[in-house]
């Protein structure tokens, strides 16, 4: 799955506008600070962590640094030496949205230090320097206003939006229940892509770029606001311009496109198809225990028809439950999901006899 994907990365640009992504998502640009003899230290850090090998791999293939593991199970990527890291931020920036004024302060920084031979020998740092840190450390609290300008080709945002996806993005069809006054529920799955980030900035950006929208909720621990933007419904040629783009998620992009042509279909024909997709999509997605098993969500009118005029059952079936078991028209209804007259209208369409008003009443 992974394989097919890395290969189709071909174009080095495009593997600078996925890598940008991770670092705009899931990276962090920063100059640490530790007192080591009395005095402080200050070293220059580019890191990645994911929860997938893969991703760590993929960039430290293209940019060696140091990669491993944590003791909570999360790999990680990172470039301490100060010519990989100068080498990487000329190579990336042009990529960068969100983190490029961070990148930017930093390769500042690292010029400084070359220039001034500081980097190796630990002589003091110059204020200009020291201001720079603190620079960048008040970035990470304070977002600017406003992007900066990017350039990217069309082909290029869409790796970058993959690299989004792969980074703190979801692929999943999302479900709803909705009951009306009769207390019938009916089950709607939607194809979903969303990407959350603190940053208000990325929203917007994926939103002029490809639609959409997005919403903020509040995140308690630290207390800051979250931008979560989403991009649902059966839109074919949105997913499939993503097709072979991602490279942790592609599995999950082929099923949701599996999904859209189920749709296509007579419903009669794919309901139970819906749902074994939503379900390996789950699985895939590794985030825990669904509220609904596959037989509770076999209850829901995903097996009726969405459209109360139609009424998907044979004549055979309906007579005997109309003749032999004696059902009412409303019992009927009740347990299709669907309304009394689309009962009713399928009995005077297969030429079954309707009970009298007087027999109606001595079966209720």
């Amino acid at each position: 799955m992974h394989r097919a994907s890395l290969d189709t990365m071909n174009n080095n640009n495009n593997k600078l506008a996925y890598i940008g992504a991770i670092i705009d998502g899931e990276g962090c640009i920063l100059i640490g600070k530790h007192k080591s003899r009395g005095r402080y230290q200050y070293q220059s850090n580019i890191s990645v962590i994911s929860k997938d090998k893969i991703l760590t791999d993929f960039i430290n293939k293209l940019f060696p640094g140091s990669i491993g593991i944590k003791i909570n199970k999360y790999y990680y990527w990172t470039l301490t030496n100060i010519k990989s890291i100068k080498n990487f931020l000329n190579a990336i920036i042009p990529y960068l949205l969100i983190k490029r004024e961070q990148a930017q302060l930093l390769l500042k920084y690292i010029n400084s230090r070359e220039q001034n031979l500081r980097e190796y020998d630990k002589s003091p740092y110059t204020p200009e320097e020291i201001a720079l840190y603190e620079q960048i450390k008040k970035l990470k609290k304070e977002y600017p206003t406003e992007l900066p300008q990017y350039n990217f080709t069309d082909e290029e945002k869409l790796y970058y939006l993959a690299g989004l996806i792969d980074g703190e993005g979801s692929v999943r069809i999302a479900k709803a229940i909705h009951q009306n006054k009769y207390n019938n529920k009916r089950l709607h799955l939607v194809p979903q892509i969303s990407i959350a980030n603190t940053d208000k900035r990325m929203a917007e950006f994926l939103k002029n770029e490809f639609g959409g929208f997005y919403h903020t909720k509040k995140r308690q621990s630290p207390k800051r606001t979250i931008y979560q933007w989403h991009m649902q419904g059966l839109k074919e040629d949105f997913f499939k311009s993503l097709d072979g783009k991602p490279i942790l998620k592609q599995e999950q992009l082929k099923l949701i496109l599996d999904f859209i042509q189920l749709r296509k279909q007579k419903e009669h024909q794919r309901y139970n198809k819906e749902i074994d997709v939503f379900l390996k999509i789950r699985n895939l997605n590794k985030k825990g225990k669904e509220a609904y098993t596959y037989d509770e969500l076999k209850q829901y009118s995903l097996f009726t028809s969405r459209n109360p005029r139609k009424f998907f059952i044979d004549k055979a079936k309906l007579e005997d439950l109309y003749i032999n078991k004696k059902l009412s028209i409303r019992q009927i209804a009740k347990l299709f999901n669907v309304a009394f007259d689309t009962v009713r209208l399928r009995l005077i369409k297969y030429n079954i006899p309707l009970r009298d008003f007087k027999e109606g009443i001595k079966l209720n």
